[in-house]
Formats: structure tokens, C-alpha cells, sequence
């Protein structure tokens, strides 16, 4: 899938609005990252910082995300909050990752 990347709405910074666009279809269009782009949160700071959140299924995956977000233009360091698991049928986390 494509993501067109739209113009930041009004009281958006539109600097980091452009970073997020670009995490965004990174995650997206990535078909190794693709998979996890829909449980992903990545959120810009102003100072380029991005705190992205979510649940990946290994340690690999982990630093997998938070080295594409940093290699991104714009990005000034990533706050690598994502928790290694798999969220079960009932929304809970199973932090063994089975």
C-alpha cells in the first residue's frame, strides 16, 4: 500500500509533521516492518526526539524498529519504549512471547 502524505493540519509543527509522515510510511511500506506498523505508536517531540510504544515479538524486532526510526531524516534520537511479547486474544500481554 501507498500513504500519501498530506500537509501537517493546522497548530502542527511542520517539521516534525514531516518526520512523522516519513515514519509513517517507513512502517508502512517496509515489508519487513509492514506487519507491525498497526500496533506501532511513534510520537515526535519537537527536539526530533521519537518515543514509539507498541508490542513487537522479539528482541531483534525491537531494535529492528527503533534503528529505522533513527536512521529516518529529521530524527534526532529514538526513546525506544516498545515491550517484547504478543498481546493474546483478550487484549492481555504475554511477555513470554509464546
Amino acid at each position: 500500500s501507498t500513504v500519501t502524505v498530506s500537509p501537517a493540519p493546522g497548530g502542527a509543527d511542520p517539521a516534525t509533521w514531516a518526520v512523522a509522515q516519513e515514519i509513517r510510511e517507513k512502517l508502512i511500506n517496509d515489508p519487513t516492518l509492514a506487519p507491525l506498523g498497526s500496533s506501532l505508536i511513534a510520537n515526535v517531540g519537537k527536539d526530533g526526539v521519537v518515543t514509539v510504544q507498541g508490542t513487537v515479538s522479539n528482541p531483534s524486532e525491537q531494535q529492528r524498529v527503533a534503528d529505522t526510526i533513527a536512521a529516518l531524516p529529521g530524527v534526532q534520537g529514538v526513546n525506544n519504549q516498545l515491550s517484547v511479547g504478543r498481546v493474546t486474544g483478550e487484549g492481555k500481554l504475554n511477555m513470554n512471547g509464546q
